[in-house]
């Protein structure tokens, strides 16, 4: 499989489920590779990424909620739970660090106000939105996968901070690419396929 590339100057958005994803290896093996694949390009400067406030405390959380509710931390005390919680969040955050001092990732917040981003995000989400119903034949079950209200402020950010491509494991974002405010974003999300030898970063 071959992934897009883009220029050295061009700015690119990762959403959290990329941040969580390197941290915690918590999806398919095909998603994982293509997010090792693009921490692998941030390494190499083929794009600068672009984060933001709420991007850090969305990842933060997720973090958080994920290794607490894992099948094995149901064995753990609450102490050891609590210390493996915080090591995690303080290691993201070092890494944040770490890329920012590299140059390789820039943490800037949009410049409008917090109430129009708000109202903005929710005047979005509560569209109706088209081909979001998938029936699962398995399950005999339908599944709603639009995207949701964090997943607008996060396409917000992304147009706000100038970036022109986000990339995403969450297939909803590729409803942004049929609302016009959101024109200028490219949305990448994985093809499928199992990574050679269990590529790493």
């Amino acid at each position: 499989m071959t992934y897009e590339t883009v220029s050295d100057s061009e700015r690119a958005y990762f959403d959290t489920s990329m941040w969580t994803a390197i941290l915690l290896h918590n999806v398919s093996q095909a998603d994982l590779g293509f997010v090792y694949d693009k921490f692998r390009e941030l390494k190499r400067g083929t794009f600068h990424v672009y984060a933001s406030d709420m991007v850090l405390m969305e990842c933060s959380w997720a973090i958080r909620r994920r290794i607490a509710e894992r099948k094995e931390s149901a064995s753990m005390s609450p102490d050891d739970l609590q210390r493996e919680i915080d090591a995690k969040v303080a290691q993201f955050y070092e890494q944040i660090v770490q890329a920012q001092n590299a140059g390789m990732i820039t943490v800037e917040n949009p410049t409008d106000s917090l109430d129009h981003f708000l109202q903005r995000s929710h005047d979005l989400s509560r569209r109706p939105q088209k081909r979001t119903l998938h029936y699962r034949e398995k399950r005999k079950q339908y599944q709603y996968i639009g995207a949701g209200f964090l997943d607008f402020q996060h396409a917000i950010i992304a147009a706000r901070l100038g970036c022109s491509r986000v990339y995403t494991l969450d297939r909803g974002f590729n409803i942004f690419s049929s609302i016009p405010e959101f024109r200028t974003l490219t949305i990448i999300t994985p093809q499928y396929r199992i990574p050679e030898n269990g590529a790493k970063f």
